[in-house]
């Protein structure tokens, strides 16, 4: 899934304003600068070169069987990746891993670098790293992980509230809703979080039916979903089905799935109730027919609930 307004709402996160603003605060500080802006271009030993190890986690590797057909049939060549140097004479590759680990795997000994100075901390090599990538397109799956990633990142700088949220925005293209929908992807079922991998996947009708899966069903839905779409473009309709063919058996029980005890809805002014300084309850003389009402429900709902559990 690209994002068209990436980097564009923040200079914190564009590449030359990096660059520039870490090379005046060293001149400031009277070091030398730390980020070149002379790139220089080297065949390097492809066993020097080590992977960015957050690359998996907020990009992953889902294309890599695509770039090895693509390498094998047009050469290696014109393969070039982007590098950091490292202390310890190796190189740091930001951008450029899934074709690091193509070439690696089809046995090639060398590859082209574009070698960019020393490696920056940990916060601004994710952000070289996400500029870098900026042209990919992701799934939901590891967008949600990219901006918890970022997000961590940057609350570690020690950014709050609207800063906060602007400065994620600009790095992942997305307002602040849209956020908060991909990150509930990570509050899944982890079996459940699998089925985000994909990019065609309407991913927003995916959370929604997930939500309502429960736990012991997880693996049979994604069984079932999964070769729904096997032949198929991942569907709205092809969702619902996968649903609908796993709670087969609650149905045939009597029992109905999509119905959760809603407390904070269904029993709303008894969860408001507050104790009074001596440890009781205070009940208007307005709100008690209401409040009796909603507790002869509560006493029903817990029978069940008890019931159920005999």
């Amino acid at each position: 899934m690209a994002r068209e307004n990436r980097f564009k709402t923040s200079g914190n996160v564009d590449l030359r304003a990096i660059t520039s603003a870490v090379n005046e605060k060293n001149r400031k500080d009277g070091r030398t600068p730390t980020l070149k802006t002379e790139k220089q271009v080297e065949d390097i030993d492809i066993n020097l070169i080590d992977e960015y190890e957050q690359n998996e986690s907020m990009f992953g590797y889902n294309n890599l069987e695509d770039v090895i057909s693509s390498i094998k049939q047009t050469g290696s060549q014109g393969v070039t990746i982007n590098v950091f140097t490292k202390d310890d004479g190796r190189y740091l590759c930001y951008s450029g891993n899934t074709r690091l680990r193509a070439m690696k795997a089809l046995g090639e000994k060398r590859i082209t670098c574009i070698i960019e100075g020393p490696a920056p901390d940990d916060h601004e090599l994710m952000l070289r790293a996400i500029y870098g990538n900026k042209q990919r397109e992701f799934d939901p799956f590891h967008i949600a992980q990219e901006i918890e990633m970022v997000e961590a990142s940057f609350r570690d700088k020690g950014l709050t509230g609207a800063m906060l949220i602007d400065e994620i925005e600009a790095v992942t293209g997305f307002k602040l809703t849209t956020q908060k929908a991909y990150k509930q992807i990570l509050k899944l079922n982890p079996t459940l979080q699998t089925l985000f991998n994909s990019k065609d996947v309407p991913y927003l009708h995916l959370l929604k039916v997930c939500k309502t899966v429960p736990d012991d069903k997880a693996e049979s839905f994604k069984e079932v979903y999964e070769n729904l779409i096997k032949d198929s473009e991942p569907t709205g309709e092809l969702i619902n089905l996968a649903y609908k063919e796993i709670m087969k058996d609650n149905q045939k029980e009597g029992r109905t799935p999509t119905h959760n005890l809603k407390l904070s809805k269904e029993y709303k002014s008894i969860l408001s109730l507050s104790r009074n300084a001596d440890g009781g309850y205070y009940v208007p003389e307005s709100k008690k027919a209401e409040f009796l009402k909603q507790i002869a429900r509560l006493e029903e709902e817990l029978a069940e609930i008890k019931k159920a559990c005999d």
